[in-house]
């Protein structure tokens, strides 16, 4: 778990550098969304599912994960993201917008999930039939 904690704060801090030199207050939803989306720590929640689509689009990359309580979209900085091929993953959930439309890439999400994205090791290794 302590894992996740280096992550997730490796994660906050890429944000934070992102957020130094940040407009006003106002202008400084739309340059970045993350911060914009944020949900306060007792909200945050874990999603585990497989990836059936992934999206690039610019420094950030969408996946649609396939979850037992459905299709859910997230997003997360391109850097962090599990590189190809995914299948399943372990995501911890930082944010939530009920709407986003994503300039980038011409299109609306309805909802997106913001997050830290994992490939989940043990799930993959046992997809690949090797025991864990």
């Amino acid at each position: 778990m302590s894992r996740w904690v280096l992550v997730a704060a490796s994660f906050f801090a890429a944000i934070a550098g992102a957020c130094a030199d940040a407009p006003p207050p106002g202008a400084a939803a739309s340059q970045n969304p993350f911060a914009a989306h944020a949900l306060a720590p007792e909200q945050r929640s874990w999603l585990d599912g497989s990836v059936e689509e992934t999206l690039k689009a610019g420094s950030y990359a969408y996946f649609r994960v396939r979850s037992a309580g459905g299709d859910v979209w997230v997003a997360t900085v391109a850097a962090t993201a599990p590189p190809p091929p995914v299948g399943r993953v372990h995501v911890l959930v930082l944010g939530r917008a009920e709407r986003f439309h994503s300039r980038r890439l011409g299109r609306d999400f309805q909802p997106l999930a913001f997050g830290v994205i994992r490939a989940s090791a043990e799930a993959n290794r046992t997809e690949r039939g090797v025991e864990p």
